[in-house]
C-alpha cells in the first residue's frame, strides 16, 4: 500500500506530472518522514493532516501543500487503501514569507531610527544636562543659552517620536 492508483486533473496540475506518470508511484519512497508517516497512518486506518514543503513525486517540482489523508474501506469495513486530498498552498507560503521579510525590514528600519536618530538625541540631552549640572554646581547659575540648547534637542526628540509613532500607525 502507498501506491498511487488514481488521481484527478487537479493533482496533475499541482504536481506538474501527468496522470500516467503519477500512477504507480510509491508514496512511501518519498524522503519526507512526516509525509511518509501520514501515508502509513491512513493505510492503518487513521485520518490525519500533513502540511509541509517538499518536492512533488515524478516532476520534482517544489511546492507547499496541505494533504488530508484517510483510509478507504470495502463493504466489510476492511481497509483497502487510502485517499488523499491535496491543496496547493505554495502561493500562501510565498505570501507569508514575503510578509515576514517585510516585517523584518520594518523592524530593522525602526531599530535604526531609534538608535541613529532618537537615541543620539537622548544621548545629547544626557550629556548637555550633565554639563549644565556641573556648571550650576560651580557657579550656582543656569545659563539660558544652555537651557535653550537643551530645550531645542528635547523638542527635536519629541518631534521624531511623534513622526515615528505616526509611521507605525497602520490604521490611517
Amino acid at each position: 500500500m502507498g501506491i498511487i492508483t488514481d488521481c484527478n486533473p487537479a493533482m496533475e496540475s499541482i504536481t506538474g506530472a501527468s496522470w500516467k506518470d503519477l500512477i504507480g508511484v510509491d508514496l512511501k519512497q518519498l524522503r519526507d518522514s512526516g509525509f511518509i508517516s501520514s501515508v502509513e497512518s491512513s493505510i492503518n486506518g487513521f485520518s490525519n493532516l500533513y502540511e509541509g514543503s517538499h518536492h512533488a513525486p515524478v516532476s520534482g517540482k517544489f511546492l507547499s501543500s496541505r494533504m488530508f489523508f484517510g483510509p478507504t474501506f470495502d463493504e466489510k469495513s476492511r481497509i483497502v487503501g487510502g485517499l488523499c486530498i491535496v491543496e496547493d498552498i505554495t502561493d500562501k507560503r510565498l505570501a507569508e514569507r514575503g510578509m515576514l521579510d517585510e516585517l523584518e525590514k520594518q523592524r530593522s528600519r525602526i531599530g535604526h531610527i531609534l538608535h541613529d536618530s532618537l537615541g543620539q538625541k537622548l544621548g545629547a540631552i544626557h550629556y548637555i544636562s550633565q554639563g549644565i549640572s556641573r556648571k550650576y554646581n560651580k557657579t550656582g547659575v543656569f545659563l539660558s543659552s544652555d537651557m535653550d540648547q537643551l530645550s531645542g534637542i528635547v523638542s527635536e526628540a519629541i518631534e521624531e517620536t511623534r513622526s515615528l509613532s505616526r509611521g507605525l500607525d497602520y490604521s490611517t
